[in-house]
């Protein structure tokens, strides 16, 4: 099983749960030591908060939600506006969940 970490993500107020292989200092920083072996992350709901990674393009594709963005990236929707880069910074915060 994956390790997971706390962590504060750019752009989020509340800490998020996520795997360790999915820590980038880059957006998160790192709460403390504690891990939570196994422990599966809760999903986000509801609207996407403008600081969501490529806000604007998903808004214009007609997404505006966790549910829509987790459906659009798991059927493996192209949207315009969207490229690699961004498309993994969508699947790191959807991937560590809302906070507990």
């Amino acid at each position: 099983m994956a390790k997971t970490i706390r962590v504060k993500h750019k752009g989020f107020e509340d800490p998020v749960t996520i795997n360790e292989e999915d820590f980038d200092p880059k957006v998160h920083e790192r709460l403390d030591d504690e891990e939570t072996e196994g422990k599966p992350a809760k999903p986000l709901s509801g609207k996407l908060p403008e600081e969501f990674p490529g806000f604007a393009a998903l808004q214009e594709a007609g997404i505006h939600t966790y549910a829509q963005v987790r459906k659009a990236r798991k059927d493996g929707d192209k949207i315009p506006g969207i490229g690699d880069g961004i498309g993994s910074q969508i699947d790191q915060v959807l991937a560590a969940g809302a906070p507990e």
